[in-house]
């Protein structure tokens, strides 16, 4: 049986569109929080969100950042935790239009 991860288009994110099972977001971001403020992320809470939102919508990071009109760098800085929320939403708001 062929796995879908080695098909043409593979990403590394899976989209989760419609979950079979209520999906309990806030939830799923603050236990990936915790686990990212374990291993000393700076801004754990923010690269959280980040994450679970670039998995709801199962884009890879350089999807994502076309999505929101940033720079792929920015996603991940974001993602590795190295932004808070003000640092974030400023590169957002930034964004050429």
């Amino acid at each position: 049986m062929a796995s879908r991860m080695n098909g043409p288009g593979y990403r590394n994110v899976a989209p989760l569109r419609e979950p079979p099972w209520p999906t309990d977001l806030p939830g799923l971001c603050e236990r990936l929080a915790q686990r990212l403020r374990k291993v000393g992320v700076e801004h754990p809470d923010v690269a959280a969100v980040a994450l679970v939102v670039r998995g709801i919508r199962g884009e890879t990071v350089e999807e994502f950042a076309a999505t929101l009109g940033i720079d792929a760098p920015v996603v991940e800085a974001v993602e590795a935790g190295e932004h808070d929320m003000a640092r974030a939403m400023e590169a957002y708001r930034s964004r050429p239009r």
